[in-house]
């Protein structure tokens, strides 16, 4: 149920744990802390070697299994869990041979540096609670050793908390940027359709700028003639088929600006009664060459329909409802029905 954006943010950073710079620093992890148990080894800072080689093969083990390409880029459980438990299980291997009494243990605490780098890839893998668990285990892991070795309880504290800060730390960054990122990710979002909001309505506008200066020029004369002159029975006729011209901008748009409207005028002007309708809805025509074959085709039959008439009735009818036909013209000969399969268009006749 994640926000979209954070899923995509998420999986970005499961990827930076699987980059060639991630299997690197894994690399030289290894390898310096393979020479840093040499040394310590040389000094004999240890009682017994056999566990300070177990803790570094195991965390090389989890280390490298981190970085691991995986479906997805998600480790199994397994892996990470068994990171958790190697961070905790390795400091005690490393600490409890330690010999002398010496509050500090000097560079022979490098397993704690070494498995904070696993609880830093397990926040890249988006895999928090094995990560908190890992650090929780290296506590319980400092303390199991002062507590067996009689140092002081101090040290837990002052051994524990450079490494605990350096963990809030990446915790913090892994969590707030993706925070961050997807509040970004949103607000470009509504921006974006903001803009496209105002550039609809810019164009909505325009086209009603130019449908209104259009009506205009077409209603300007005869408006004007009904203030200035006397009314005529010529002038009635041209106020009547302007309002129905009018009239069919409002039910008929899908003939604005085509050959329709000047034949509906001639065939009014006869006598016919014309009525347009465009029962489309909020759907729109035009775009593709099928689409605009249709449309040729339909106002070529509805202005043959109309110049044929010489009384009576003619019904144009776009898109009618419930029925899947393009068009339908009924005129006092029979109806005619245009339609469009596979656009290819076709056109059939029927009777009364």
């Amino acid at each position: 149920d994640k926000d979209p954006s954070r899923t995509a943010w998420d999986s970005q950073v499961r990827a930076a744990a699987e980059s060639r710079g991630a299997r690197l620093l894994v690399l030289v992890g290894v390898v310096f802390h393979s020479y840093m148990v040499a040394i310590e080894f040389s000094h004999g800072a240890y009682s017994h070697r056999g566990p300070v080689i177990l803790s570094l093969a195991i965390m090389a083990v989890a280390g490298t299994l981190l970085v691991a390409p995986w479906p997805d880029r998600v480790p199994p459980k397994l892996v990470t869990w068994g990171s958790a438990a190697v961070i905790g299980v390795s400091n005690l291997l490393v600490l409890t041979p330690i010999r002398g009494a010496s509050a500090w243990p000097g560079w022979s605490g490098w397993s704690a540096g070494a498995s904070m780098f696993l609880a830093v890839l397990l926040l890249l893998r988006q895999r928090t609670a094995e990560a908190v668990v890992g650090c929780v285990g290296f506590v319980v892991a400092v303390a199991a050793w002062v507590a067996l070795s009689g140092r002081p309880p101090g040290l837990v504290f002052t051994f524990t908390i450079g490494h605990i800060i350096t963990f809030i730390f990446w915790f913090a960054l892994v969590s707030w940027s993706g925070t961050v990122t997807s509040a970004i990710e949103r607000a470009l979002k509504a921006e974006e359709q903001a803009r496209l909001e105002r550039e609809l309505q810019v164009s909505i506008n325009s086209a009603m700028a130019v449908k209104l200066a259009d009506v205009s020029v077409r209603a300007r004369g005869t408006l004007e003639a009904l203030r200035d002159e006397e009314v005529t029975p010529e002038i009635a006729m041209e106020a009547r088929l302007l309002e129905a011209e009018l009239r069919d901008e409002i039910r008929a748009p899908y003939f604005t600006g085509t050959e329709v409207v000047a034949a509906a005028r001639r065939a009014r002007s006869r006598g016919v009664e014309v009525v347009l309708f465009d029962d489309r809805g909020d759907a729109t025509r035009g775009g593709s060459t099928d689409e605009e074959r249709l449309r040729t085709r339909i106002v070529e039959r509805a202005v043959a329909a109309l110049d044929e008439a010489g009384a009576g009735r003619v019904v144009v009818r776009v898109c009618p409802a419930g029925r899947p036909w393009a068009a339908t013209i009924l005129t006092d000969a029979g109806l005619a029905v245009v339609e469009a399969k596979e656009g290819a268009v076709e056109v059939g006749e029927a009777g009364d």
